[in-house]
C-alpha cells in the first residue's frame, strides 16, 4: 500500500454545521482513499510522498445534485440552441466547455440531466470521464411537451439503451434515470420510468414542480434523489431519500438538521455550473458556513457513496484553493470561494485520489 500525504490548511465538515480547521495539517491517502487527517504527521508515514501546498486551502471536492447540462452557456435563444445539441459534434464542444467550468468551480461530482438526444448524452459522459470528474447522467424525458415530446416507446428504448450501453463503460461516470412530476410528463411515462428504475436497479431523480402530480411515488428510497423546483415539502419523503436543495427551497437549517436526524440526506442544486448562487442565497437565509459546506460536500457526496468528507475510507475528492489575498484566514478564503467574492481559484483538483488535468 503506497501512502501519499497532502499538506496544507485543511477545512472540512464531517457533521452538519461542524467545521473542522487544521492549519498546516496533513491528509494521509492510501489506495485513493483517506486514511486520516492529522495536525502532526505520524512517524509511520515519514517515508510517504508529500504534496506540500503550503498555505493553500485543501477542502473536499464540491458536489451538485442537479445540473441541466443543455442550459450551460445558453443565452435567450434556449430552444434553438438546445435543438443544435442533436449534432453530437457540436454537443461535445459545448460539453468540453462545461467540464472546464465545472473544474474551475471545484465540482468533482455532478448529477447531470442531458438532452433527448442519445448520442449527445453519450458524448457528455465521455467528456466528463475524460476530464477526470465523476457524474451520474440521465436522458431528458417528456411526452407532453410539444415539439420535445417523444412517444413512450421511444423514451423507454432510449432510457434503457443508455443504462445498458454505459453502466460499465466508465469507472466514475454512470447512467441514471430522471422524470418530472409535472404536466410535461404523463402518469404513464412516470410509471414507466419508475418501473425501469426497479428493473435495472438504477438511481432515479424525481423533479418536483410547484404543479406536481401529488405525492412522491413509493420507490426504493436509497436510490432516489428528489429535486424541488420550488419550495420543498418533505412530509411524504421516505427515509434514506436524497433531497436536492436550491435557493428557492425555503428550508430552514433546523428543518435540514431534523431531516438528517430522520434519515434523509441533503445536497445542493446548482445555478449554471456553480454552487455560488445557491450558497450565497442560503447564507442570506440564515445557514452558517459549516452547514452549507456540509451540504456542498458530504451531504451531496453521499449520493455517490463514501464521498465528500476527509474521513477514513472515503474517496479522496479534494480541491486546492489559492487565495491572492494573503490577509484572509482559511475560513475567509473558503467563504470567498464559495460565494465567488473574488481572488480565490482552484489550483488543483483530485477525484477518487487521481489528479484531474481537465481537457
Amino acid at each position: 500500500m503506497c501512502e501519499r500525504v497532502f499538506k496544507g490548511n485543511i477545512v472540512f465538515t464531517n457533521e452538519f454545521g461542524k467545521l473542522e480547521v487544521i492549519e498546516s495539517g496533513y491528509i494521509v491517502v492510501a489506495d485513493n482513499k483517506v486514511v486520516g487527517v492529522y495536525s502532526e504527521l505520524p512517524s509511520i508515514y515519514s517515508d510517504a510522498r508529500v504534496f506540500d501546498y503550503g498555505d493553500r486551502l485543501i477542502v473536499p471536492g464540491l458536489v451538485t445534485l442537479d445540473l441541466i447540462a443543455p442550459e450551460f452557456g445558453l443565452g435567450h435563444n434556449h430552444k434553438a440552441d438546445t435543438n443544435e445539441l442533436s449534432d453530437a459534434t457540436y454537443a461535445e464542444e459545448r460539453y468540453i466547455e462545461l467540464s472546464r467550468e465545472l473544474r474551475r468551480s471545484g465540482m468533482t461530482r455532478t448529477v447531470l440531466e442531458g438532452t433527448i438526444y442519445m448520442e449527445s448524452n453519450i458524448r457528455l459522459m465521455d467528456v466528463i470521464a475524460k476530464s477526470g470528474l465523476g457524474a451520474f447522467v440521465s436522458n431528458s424525458v417528456s411526452d407532453n411537451n410539444g415539439e420535445y415530446a417523444y412517444s413512450l416507446k421511444k423514451l423507454k428504448s432510449d432510457a434503457e439503451e443508455l443504462l445498458i450501453m454505459t453502466s460499465r463503460r466508465y469507472e466514475n461516470v454512470k447512467p441514471m434515470l430522471s422524470v418530472s412530476l409535472s404536466e410535461c410528463c404523463s402518469k404513464d411515462l412516470i410509471e414507466l420510468i419508475l418501473s425501469l428504475s426497479q428493473r435495472h436497479n438504477s438511481k432515479l431523480k424525481l423533479n418536483i414542480s410547484s404543479s406536481g402530480l401529488g405525492e412522491i411515488p413509493a420507490v426504493h428510497s436509497e436510490r432516489v434523489l428528489v429535486s424541488f423546483e420550488s419550495k420543498c415539502s418533505m412530509y411524504n419523503l421516505s427515509e434514506s431519500s436524497f433531497v436536492s436543495i436550491s435557493e428557492r427551497s425555503g428550508l430552514k437549517p433546523s428543518e435540514v438538521k431534523s431531516g438528517i436526524r430522520d434519515g434523509l440526506s441533503f445536497g445542493l442544486s446548482s445555478s449554471g455550473t456553480s454552487l455560488c448562487s445557491t450558497i450565497s442565497s442560503l447564507l442570506n437565509q440564515g445557514f452558517e458556513l459549516g452547514e452549507v459546506l456540509y451540504l456542498a460536500t458530504k451531504g451531496g457526496g453521499a449520493f455517490f457513496g463514501k464521498v465528500g468528507a476527509f474521513e477514513e475510507g472515503y474517496e479522496f475528492d479534494a480541491i486546492v484553493l489559492e487565495d491572492s489575498n494573503s490577509k484572509r484566514n482559511p475560513l475567509e478564503t473558503l467563504e470567498a470561494f464559495l460565494t465567488s467574492s473574488g481572488g480565490v481559484v482552484v489550483s488543483d483538483l483530485y477525484m477518487s485520489g487521481q489528479k484531474s488535468l481537465g481537457l
